[in-house]
């Protein structure tokens, strides 16, 4: 496979995520606190509940993919910078499954206090995000992206002030409900969301870039 033609599968999967992602935080409200409404609740998503929890947890998985084809395009496999962010991809996976699995219990309880249970879960690992997944994601990256020319650097700068905007938001609410700082968190992780897409639009427009440039200098060899 040619490098073009890597860059801009791995750039579509990226952007195609992001979508997914966007998606299944649309198709359902927040889950009531009140312990009648959400029976009621679930029964009236339960199908919207499936369907979201399966895209959360194919939409991280093609964003992972995308930054795994940076580290392999900046050639930093065996850098630290990029050692880190294969670390961090493992953790957001993680995190992100653990919580599609507590998602997927609320859905399929068979009792109350097991989807209460599971929903408190979802809360408690929501944190996590703040705390190490998306900075152990996003800074490293930003790293990668300094060290090398496969994306601008101005993208990298971006990465590593919103990992640690991530971070530093995450060590303010530890001893806050998540539901308490949802607004500031919501705010954060949306930026943090469309940073992919961005990157992801500018490695397809170098990659076709570079593409052209290459036809242009072997048409000029072959008039020669």
């Amino acid at each position: 496979m040619s490098t073009r033609l890597f860059s801009i599968l791995a750039a579509l999967g990226c952007i195609l995520g992001v979508v997914f992602l966007f998606v299944s935080f649309s198709l359902n409200p927040a889950p009531p606190t009140d312990p009648a409404q959400l029976v009621a609740y679930g029964k009236h998503y339960h199908n919207a509940i499936l369907i979201g929890a399966w895209l959360q947890a194919i939409s991280p998985l093609l964003i992972i993919l995308f930054v795994l084809a940076l580290v392999i395009l900046a050639k930093a496999t065996t850098r630290f910078a990029g050692l880190a962010t294969i670390i961090g991809a493992g953790i957001f996976m993680l995190v992100d499954l653990i919580e599609v699995t507590f998602y997927l219990g609320a859905a399929n309880a068979h009792n109350l206090n097991t989807a209460q249970m599971s929903l408190s879960f979802v809360n408690a690992v929501q944190h996590l995000y703040s705390i190490v997944a998306g900075p152990a994601l996003i800074i490293p990256l930003g790293f990668v992206i300094l060290e090398s020319r496969v994306l601008p650097r101005v993208l990298g700068y971006a990465a590593i002030g919103i990992g640690a905007l991530f971070a530093i938001i995450g060590c303010l609410f530890l001893f806050t409900p998540v539901v308490d700082g949802i607004a500031t968190l919501a705010v954060i992780e949306a930026i943090e969301e469309l940073w992919f897409p961005i990157a992801a639009i500018t490695l397809i427009i170098r990659a076709l870039m570079e593409s052209r440039q290459v036809l242009g200098r072997e048409r000029v060899a072959v008039s020669a």
